[in-house]
Parts: C-alpha cells; structure tokens; sequence
C-alpha cells in the first residue's frame, strides 16, 4: 500500500476532483443548454464523463498509465454508487412529494427556465396522479421555486439508467470525494492509518449516512462546505510550508 502511495502520489487527490468535474459537468452543462431551450437526455451523462476524463488528464500531468488507472478507479466509484443508490427505495416524504417527480419532468424534457411544472405536465403528462397539496400551496409551487441543481444532475442518470432511484447517487458521490480531499490533506500531518480512518469519519457522518437512502441534499450540501474547507486547509498549509523552504534556502 505505502508503494502505490509512493508511486501515484497525490491519487486520492486526483481522483477527488475527477469526480467533482463530473458531478459539477452534469448540471453545468444542461443548465447552459436550458438557456438554449435543450432538454435533459443521456448524451449530457456522456459530455460530462469527456469534461472528467479531458481534467483527468490533465490533473495527471498527461501521464496516460496514470490517468487510465485512476479514470478506471472513478468509474467504479461511479458505477457502484448508481447501483447501489438504484437498489434502495426513498419512501420520504419530500423524496416523493415533489423532489424525485421533478427529477422526473427534467428528464422528460422540462426546462425551468421557460416552462412552469405544472404547465409543461399539463402538456405532456409525465406526472400520471395528481399530486398532494400542503395547505394552501401545491407541490407544484415547491418544485418550480426549489434549488434545481441535484435534480438537475439526478435527471440525466435517471436518463441513463431508466430508474429513477439511481438519481440520489451524489450523495454517496460526496462521501467519496471528501474522503479523498481529506486524506489527501490529513495524510500530510498524520500516520496513514490515522489519516484514512480520520477521513473515513468525517465523510461518513450521521447526515449523508441518514441522506443515502433519499432524494434530500443536506448530505451532499454539508459536504460541499467541508471540501471548501479543507481547499482552505491545504492553502494555508502550501503557504506554510512554502514560507518554511524560503527560511530554509535563505
């Protein structure tokens, strides 16, 4: 293990921000073509895995061995975490009342940007049962002002796939991008032993485990602000070790 280490330095690294440019391609690249009045299909699964493998490449310094062993590691975590996340049911509440069917309308060809929910299922019938209303408002009302991007992303695997379930893989997605770009830094200041099981902590807390098995995003939001945190960390630390070589030199 400390050999691979030695030889792929940095690989947890670089297989976390592999999948970060996959994940941020999925709902980059459809959000831009809304613009254009073009809908979810399959084909931005397939764009955003070209942005990942072109970034791989380059993270890797061209070294294709390298890149074709790491692209193969992040394929698998892909692959798995499709599977797995389309092999559990989310029996939420939210899941069903309007954030997996709004998933559903993406990938049936709605566009938030120049149709309203409703409208565009009153047109095509994508929804086939009425939906359930909380007061005075419609779920209606929550899927056209609610944040689209998670939907976004779990309507093009949904496009692939066919099941809507393998939609909430970010989550699992998220777990495995921190647990690099923690390891990657804490590995630095700690036993390798230390740092993994460290990492693995921090990845795996109590609000992306309980997120696994639904559509929410607070697993993958609170995620979001750790790996922002640790981008911080590893500044800092750059900086710090930078300033130490200067003193050394001088």
């Amino acid at each position: 293990m400390r050999n691979f280490y030695i030889k792929y330095k940095d690989w947890d690294l670089k297989i976390g921000m592999a999948l970060f440019v996959f994940v941020t391609a999925l709902f980059v690249i459809p959000d831009v073509l809304f613009f254009f009045q073009i809908s979810v299909t399959n084909r931005d699964f397939f764009i955003g895995l070209v942005f990942m493998i072109v970034a791989l490449y380059y993270i890797t310094g061209k070294n294709k061995g390298e890149t074709a062993l790491l692209l193969l590691c992040v394929l698998i975590c892909i692959g798995l975490s499709i599977w797995f996340s389309g092999n559990l049911l989310d029996t939420s509440y939210d899941g069903n009342g309007y954030r997996k069917i709004m998933t559903g309308l993406l990938k049936e060809g709605w566009n938030p940007i120049w149709h309203k929910p409703d409208e565009f299922n009153e047109a095509v019938k994508a929804a086939p049962v009425a939906l359930a209303s909380w007061g005075d408002n419609s779920n209606w009302f929550w899927m056209d002002v609610h944040p689209k991007a998670l939907a976004v992303v779990s309507s093009v695997v949904y496009a692939i796939t066919g099941n809507i379930e393998s939609g909430k893989f970010y989550t699992l997605i998220s777990i495995v991008m921190v647990f690099c770009f923690y390891n990657h830094f804490l590995r630095k200041h700690l036993k390798l032993w230390q740092a993994v099981l460290m990492s693995a902590v921090i990845a795996c807390n109590p609000v992306a485990m309980t997120n696994i098995r639904n559509y929410y995003g607070d697993g993958f939001i609170a995620h979001i602000l750790m790996i922002a945190v640790v981008f911080i960390l590893e500044y800092f630390d750059e900086a710090d070790q930078k300033g130490k070589r200067d003193c050394l030199q001088g």
